[in-house]
Formats: C-alpha cells, sequence, structure tokens
C-alpha cells in the first residue's frame, strides 16, 4: 500500500490508556498546528471505539485550541446514551493539560428509512481534469516558504478541482468549489474506516472555500 496512505491508517489507530481515555499520535503535514482533520478523525476513531454495531451519520466538532503536532493527543470520551437505535457520544481532545478540541457525534444502528438525494452537478468528470493533489512547480516557486512546504508534501489522496484556486493571484468568490477525490491507493472494506478517513477528509481546502468571497486578505492567516 501507499506509504502515505499506511501511515494515516495507522494515525487513525488510538492506544488506549483506559476506560474511556485513548491516545494518538501527531503528525506535521507542514501547517503551523496540528491539522484539524487529524483530530476530528482521532476523536472518531476514540468515539467509534467504544459504540459497537452502530455506524456514525452525524457530528459536530469546535477547534478551541492550536494543536501541537511535536505532542500526542489524549481522547476522553463520554458515553452519554446508548438507546435502542441511537448512541450518543461526547469526546475532549487534550493536549498539554487543555482541551484543544471537543465533539459530539450519533452513532445508529443500520435500518431502513426515508432516504434522499440531491441530483449529481454538472461537472467534468475526473479522467477530464488535470491531478491536482501538488501544485506545479512553477506555481510553488513563487509561494511563500510557509504556503509552499504545506502544498508540496505527499498526500495520501488525489484530487481534481472543477476551480483550481490561484494561490498566488486569488479573487473573490462565491464560497463553493467542486472537486473529486479518492484514496491513492485501494482501501480496507471497512465502512467505519471510511466515515473516519471522510473525516479526516472533510478539513481539505474548507477554509479556503469558505474565505473565497474575500480573495487575497484571508490567505495568509488561512493557509499559512
Amino acid at each position: 500500500m501507499n506509504p502515505q496512505l499506511v501511515d494515516l491508517l495507522r494515525l487513525l489507530e488510538l492506544e488506549p490508556l483506559e476506560v474511556n481515555l485513548f491516545r494518538g499520535e501527531s503528525r506535521d503535514i507542514g501547517s503551523p498546528q496540528v491539522f484539524g482533520g487529524q483530530v476530528l478523525g482521532q476523536a472518531l476513531s476514540a468515539a467509534a471505539a467504544t459504540v459497537a454495531e452502530r455506524s456514525v451519520h452525524s457530528l459536530h466538532a469546535y477547534f478551541l485550541r492550536r494543536g501541537d503536532f511535536n505532542a500526542p493527543i489524549v481522547y476522553q470520551v463520554d458515553r452519554s446514551l446508548d438507546g435502542h437505535s441511537f448512541s450518543n457520544r461526547r469526546v475532549v481532545a487534550i493536549q498539554h493539560g487543555e482541551p484543544i478540541f471537543n465533539m459530539a457525534a450519533s452513532f445508529q444502528v443500520a435500518e431502513e428509512g426515508l432516504d434522499h438525494q440531491i441530483a449529481m452537478p454538472a461537472v467534468p468528470p475526473p479522467e477530464d481534469l488535470p491531478d491536482s493533489s501538488r501544485p506545479p512547480p512553477e506555481l510553488l516557486a513563487r509561494l511563500p516558504e510557509r504556503l509552499r512546504r504545506f502544498l508540496e508534501k505527499p498526500r495520501p489522496f488525489e484530487f481534481r478541482l472543477v476551480q483550481p484556486f490561484d494561490y498566488v493571484a486569488p479573487r473573490s468568490a462565491p464560497p463553493s468549489r467542486q472537486l473529486w477525490f479518492r484514496a491513492v491507493d485501494r482501501l480496507p472494506p471497512d465502512e467505519g474506516l471510511h466515515r473516519r478517513l471522510l473525516a479526516y477528509l472533510s478539513d481539505y481546502f474548507l477554509l479556503d472555500t469558505a474565505t473565497l468571497p474575500h480573495g487575497s486578505q484571508l490567505l495568509g492567516r488561512t493557509i499559512v
């Protein structure tokens, strides 16, 4: 398996310390603090470790303080509810004696029910788009050192952007982007793992998309 993907799967595996208490490693992916997706994915791993035969279907989280990628993170799980069909968990991530993150997640037994989905948007297929996992060398050379360090790191996912982002001269635009993505290698057939990986992945492109209406004003703050 691809080494970046192997490392990510290991990162989402936590060490049990006590009942409802887990410890996770940290990684430096080029950003000045712990990648938020790492904390979210590990918190979901901690919560899922206390739930049997139920899948997470909803979560809400707050990032309270910057995480230190030079230190591990401890996750404390509160088993708020184990009902007939649903389980609820609250997780607090602790580092250097202070909470840096908290999350509430809901898990549900697989069962039939109402379902719906939005229509597929009119976008090019991934085969018609260039691989956007790393900016081209000529663009990297024009970027600030900290931003370049973040963007040139090998990643465990391949991205193909429908709307490319100009890091050198960003322009104001509506806060919406479309992209294709996939893991760079075949994953184990574990639905819970796939959901934790989606949680990890959700932090990619989040802030630069949300701040698109502000153009270049927030580029330095959100990316570097």
